[in-house]
């Protein structure tokens, strides 16, 4: 028998079958046996396992990876031994079939296999390299030693072949499944440093576990234990112990050390000159630092290497774990971006134009494109840009680009605006429709009402980026109804609208005005439609300076959500104030302004109650209730005024009766008086005057009878 594959396997249903399935070519092409040894799955890993083979063995878990790994191997019979995880898949298997079927075996004691640890399962390109050995001559020597991440101590040179096994089990996305791994590694790495504290491996890997849980302190913290151990090692030496050099440089980075990682990065590269993954940190370091130049050279050496990856020494290099060989595109980026803040534009579109548009580096690629064609004015090859490479890519881009050309087009001159818009508007959908419309408005074509109605047509406004309100702008600048947009629109698109008109259009405040105030006669979707606009200019257009205004709109907007809430909602539940019954605050304050209003003349304190209670129902509205308190006060005072007016002038008749000793009438006066005002002074003096004048009248008339 040529092979023996053996797996040691734990609960790996996920992947088992596909890795399973992917040996198969193998097994058919070389005489061959799948030994698996599971450790207590409690998932279906065993019944999977089954439909392949019947050497399926158990073994209790040991807290060993090693040992664990040697019983596989002693169940082999096998010429040759290939070791090979539940969570990895055997790319293509022809390259192995050839080595087997030559006289080459024969010069050496293993085979060395690339393995693409996959980082993340929706992306691709998210992925580690390295070269492990993975195929072992079965002479009775080759075994495991290590507790944690297991090394194969075999006899001979390792050969490396091209094959490629996909690794799953990094996959940072599954937190169930990282969490485990990392509380199971953790544990055991820092056990075996307990006994070993200057085991430079174990330290090493104790970072990475931190660093693959994001606890980017603590790894760094274990990263510098590593490297401090490091500089320990004679110079001669320290190419074997390397491997803790990249992630130490990369935790430097992460930790926003970035003279560190300058510093160690060229220390570094004296060592092993064509290591891929420090040239990709130095150059971001030298980002960060506003190194441009040196950036841009960094990164162009960088793409040199990734380029010339297969020829490389550190490709054979099974301690060498290269992360970044999928990074180009963000390397494509740090040049430009670099050229960018240098001012050299023309060069920084090079390189954006050939960024990977499936890559994540392009949503960044394309912001700066923008950025800087509108820098440049350059408007044609950013609609070049947008024909070549965003019209291919999906929805959710393209909608983002058109974004980033809203957001930059502020600083365009009318003319360029309208050259902007007429690049733009030659294609079917949603952005260039409104550039078509735009157009017509910039010519005053005779055509864009039907536009505008065969596009809100095709639509549903409220899916639409705030700069769709263009088309409220032209309905409100030509008086023209626009109830049939507003009263379908959510609160939350009304805002986004209203803002972007607010701030992209500085006559839009006084359109508005004149819209609500000449537009007042309505059906129940223009009553709608009105408090909606009459809202959005008392919150977003609000001056209370120009008081008179605000305050007649104010009205206004009262006065139609008093027919609203009356239309919408019963006598029984405006009445009796069932509030829960009610939609939304606006409404409330509605239901509290029509109970306020209708009671003002009867009970005043009861009036001022419930205009407290529609404030703190709706507190956007709190300036035109303190208007509305301001004048309640002001009428207040103005009857206060009158009523002493009014007292002054009866007191005044009183003591005229009083002088012509007219004691009846004053009598009656005072009488009158009393039911109104209680207690005043000065009349409980001049009815003390009447009193005096009656007893001196009663005294005249007792004198006259004795003479």
């Amino acid at each position: 028998m040529k092979l023996s594959i053996c797996m040691m396997v734990k609960n790996e249903e996920k992947h088992l079958e596909e890795c399973l399935k992917s040996l198969q070519p193998l097994r058919k092409a070389v005489s061959s046996e799948l030994i698996i040894v599971d450790t207590g799955s409690a998932d279906s890993t065993i019944e999977i396992a089954k439909k392949y083979t019947e050497s399926v063995y158990f073994h209790e878990w040991n807290n060993n990876f090693s040992e664990m790994r040697n019983i596989t191997i002693n169940y082999a019979k096998g010429e040759w031994i290939l070791i090979i995880d539940g969570d990895e898949v055997l790319e293509e298997s022809e390259e192995i079939i050839k080595y087997f079927h030559s006289t080459v075996g024969d010069k050496f004691g293993a085979v060395a296999l690339t393995v693409k640890n996959l980082l993340d399962e929706d992306k691709d390109y998210h992925y580690a390299l390295l070269q492990s050995p993975r195929i072992f001559k079965n002479d009775g020597f080759f075994h495991y030693k290590g507790s944690v991440h297991n090394d194969p101590i075999f006899k001979g040179e390792c050969l490396a072949l091209n094959s490629v096994l996909i690794h799953y089990g990094y996959i940072s996305t599954d937190e169930e499944l990282m969490e485990k791994k990392y509380q199971r590694t953790k544990k055991m790495l820092e056990e075996e440093l307990k006994k070993e504290p200057e085991n430079i491996y174990y330290q090493y890997q104790l970072s990475v576990t931190y660093m693959m849980h994001k606890d980017y302190s603590k790894a760094l913290n274990e990263s510098l234990k590593a490297y401090k151990m490091f500089e320990k090692i004679k110079s001669n030496e320290r190419k074997m112990y390397f491997y803790i050099i990249p992630n130490h440089i990369k935790t430097l980075l992460i930790n926003g050390l970035y003279f560190e990682v300058e510093k160690i990065s060229k220390e570094a590269l004296k060592i092993e000159p064509d290591h891929i993954d420090i040239y990709f940190y130095l150059a971001q370091a030298q980002i960060k630092v506003e190194k441009y130049e040196d950036a841009i050279k960094t990164f162009k050496k960088y793409m040199d290497l990734c380029s010339n990856y297969e020829k490389l020494s550190i490709r054979f290099n099974p301690t060498m774990n290269i992360y970044t060989l999928a990074s180009q595109n963000e390397g494509k980026y740090g040049i430009a971006y670099s050229l960018y803040k240098k001012k050299e534009f023309k060069e920084a579109i090079k390189y954006l134009k050939n960024i990977d548009i499936k890559s994540e580096p392009f949503y960044a690629g394309y912001k700066l494109f923008v950025e800087i064609s509108f820098i440049t004015k350059d408007l044609e090859t950013l609609f070049q840009f947008y024909k070549n490479n965003i019209a291919q890519s999906s929805l959710e881009i393209q909608q983002n680009f058109f974004n980033e050309i809203e957001k930059n087009k502020n600083n365009l001159l009318t003319e360029e605006k309208i050259q902007l818009t007429s690049y733009f508007s030659g294609s079917d959908n949603s952005y260039f429709d409104l550039n078509r419309i735009r157009c017509a408005m910039y010519e005053k074509n005779e055509d864009i009402d039907t536009m505008i109605k065969e596009f809100i047509k095709k639509v549903k406004f409220d899916l639409l980026e705030e700069y769709y309100a263009d088309i409220i702008y032209y309905f409100i600048l030509y008086k023209k109804s626009v109830s049939h947009i507003v009263y379908d629109l959510s609160t939350k698109s009304i805002q986004l609208f209203m803002r972007y008109l607010f701030k992209n259009y500085s006559n839009f405040k006084e359109l508005l005005q004149d819209y609500i105030i000449k537009n007042t006669s309505y059906n129940f979707v223009d009553l709608k439609s009105h408090i909606i606009l009459q809202r959005c200019y008392l919150i977003m257009g609000n001056d209370v300076k120009e008081k008179n205004l605000y305050s007649s709109i104010f009205k206004a907007y009262i006065d139609n959500g008093k027919k609203y809430v009356t239309t919408v909602y019963t006598p029984f539940v405006i009445e009796n104030e069932l509030i829960r019954e009610v939609q939304n605050e606006e409404d409330e304050f509605f239901i509290y302004m029509y109970l306020a209003e209708n009671i003002k003349e009867q009970n005043q304190s009861e009036y001022i109650h419930y205009l407290r209670r529609a404030v703190a129902a709706y507190p956007y509205m709190k300036d035109g209730i303190e208007l509305m308190l301001e004048e309640f006060n002001e009428e207040e005072n103005s009857t206060l005024s009158e009523f002493e007016q009014y007292k002054i002038q009866i007191k005044d008749t009183i003591r005229e009766f009083i002088l012509k000793e007219d004691l009846d009438n004053a009598n009656v006066l005072i009488d009158e008086y009393e039911k109104i005002v209680k207690d005043d002074v000065e009349i409980l003096l001049l009815k003390s005057e009447i009193a005096l004048a009656k007893l001196k009248e009663k005294n005249n008339s007792v004198n006259n009878y004795k003479m």
